[in-house]
């Protein structure tokens, strides 16, 4: 049984229709989008609700395919488990069913980018990656492609369905409190970020984490971190007279002003890739070609126009506070005035390091959304306004940059909350951002 029919779930219906096993879906949806796509691929196939109180026969189910998006503490999921079903989800089969070298990159912030970006640097080194997992393209969907390697993002509603990972090389990027609505504290959440440390042979650790990992299952170990690098063979960064650099040791990688994505805070980003690529065996002067034409993702800090001495920027992306404080530090220091847009579904949140970041910075905030209210007392003591819509929240950040007396000023829209309560996906949302902006040059 494939609970579920996103993108997860339709891959897995196409994985097992291929292999010739029964299988029939569920969704919470009685009429999911793509429900016409999964009667194309098996018109016979059993199509039905999900519902909090669903039964499932173990006389008829064996096993549940779960898709991330639903919670395993959900009721009819327990009282499977307590039936003696077996719970699996689609990274699990696929890492259990590959033979190529996987690497398995996970984090609150950047994994997106991160994986885009070492998926291209191994390309242009010429080896044949597959990348996709929590990006683009669902991982049961690459399985069959002549690959080196696969290069995948995953993601903590990934993770919770992997027994044992076994990635040829892991890393947890970073760690900052999300999806308090899901799990019962910060530690938890860590704790299912960890795991994809599980029998790893190369992990990859930021220096910068204060948590409590487990690397007994590496045979090697490779570290990074924003500050200077520990040793001779850690990753991090060193400024002197000549500039800031990407370096291992002393070794100088590159200069950060050669990366193309916007943000300081990729810097960090990038030294990840870089310390993965190398171990794979990527020249460095493919790392440096790469970083230097690698624009970053849509959606992540991504620059949408210049008017009028203001940068609008498009990190739609964001969907937790530590995502917008890193934004936020990533910007800070290259205008003289900064409005940040934040808004949507909270998740719980805790907002108190981001109000931090926002005074601290000297920053201005335009609230909007369904929890409005709830970030307008978060944002006590910040020059915050509050509005109901995204558009509304843009033309204040306008009017209040067409009226300070400076002309260097950034709109950070970053909204450190999910995009459920007025679009669709935080795509769409980072979309309607960008065509507000654009309509108005």
């Amino acid at each position: 049984m494939i609970l579920g029919l996103g993108k997860t779930g339709l891959s897995c219906a196409r994985y097992f229709s291929t292999l010739g096993v029964p299988f029939s879906v569920m969704d919470a949806k009685s009429q999911p989008g793509l429900l016409s796509q999964l009667r194309r691929l098996d018109p016979e196939v059993a199509f039905s609700q999900l519902e909090e109180d669903t039964r499932f026969s173990p006389q008829e189910i064996d096993e549940l395919i779960v898709s991330p998006g639903i919670p395993l503490s959900t009721r009819s999921i327990q009282q499977a488990i307590s039936d003696g079903i077996g719970v699996n989800g689609d990274v699990n089969i696929f890492l259990k069913q590959t033979v190529v070298p996987v690497v398995g990159i996970t984090g609150s912030n950047g994994k997106s980018t991160v994986t885009a970006l070492l998926g291209e640097m191994l390309e242009n080194a010429g080896f044949k990656v597959g990348v996709g997992g929590n990006i683009g393209t669902p991982c049961l969907d690459l399985i069959d492609l002549d690959c080196d390697i696969y290069v995948l993002e995953l993601s903590s509603y990934q993770l919770e369905t992997i027994a044992d990972a076994k990635c040829e090389l892991a890393t947890v990027l970073n760690l900052s409190p999300d999806h308090l609505d899901r799990y019962e504290s910060d530690t938890d959440y860590y704790r299912t970020k960890a795991s994809i440390y599980s029998n790893a042979n190369i992990a990859v650790k930021n220096d910068d984490l204060d948590f409590d990992f487990s690397f007994d299952d590496a045979t090697e170990l490779i570290s990074f971190s924003g500050q200077r690098p520990a040793d001779s063979q850690s990753y991090g960064i060193r400024t002197d007279s000549e500039g800031t650099f990407l370096c291992q040791g002393k070794r100088r990688i590159l200069n950060c002003d050669r990366i193309s994505m916007r943000g300081s805070h990729n810097a960090e980003n990038a030294l990840a890739a870089i310390a993965i690529a190398e171990r794979l065996g990527v020249a460095e002067e493919v790392i440096a070609a790469t970083l230097a034409s690698f624009p970053g993702l849509p959606h992540r800090c991504e620059l949408v126009a210049e008017l009028d001495g203001t940068t609008f920027i498009n990190d739609s992306k964001s969907t937790n506070p530590g995502s917008t404080i890193a934004a936020i530090k990533g910007f800070a220091g290259t205008s003289e005035s900064l409005t940040v847009l934040i808004g949507g579904q909270t998740k719980d949140a805790n907002f108190s390091a981001l109000r931090d970041a926002l005074i601290d910075n000297k920053a201005t905030v335009v609230i909007y959304g369904e929890d409005g209210r709830i970030l307008e007392r978060s944002f006590q003591g910040c020059s915050a306004t509050r509005v109901s819509t995204l558009d509304e929240a843009l033309k204040v950040a306008v009017a209040a940059s067409t009226t300070a007396s400076n002309t260097d000023h950034i709109v950070l829209f970053s909204p450190a909350c999910a995009s459920f309560d007025q679009f669709e996906n935080f795509e769409a949302r980072g979309e309607r951002f960008r065509s507000l902006v654009q309509g108005m040059n």
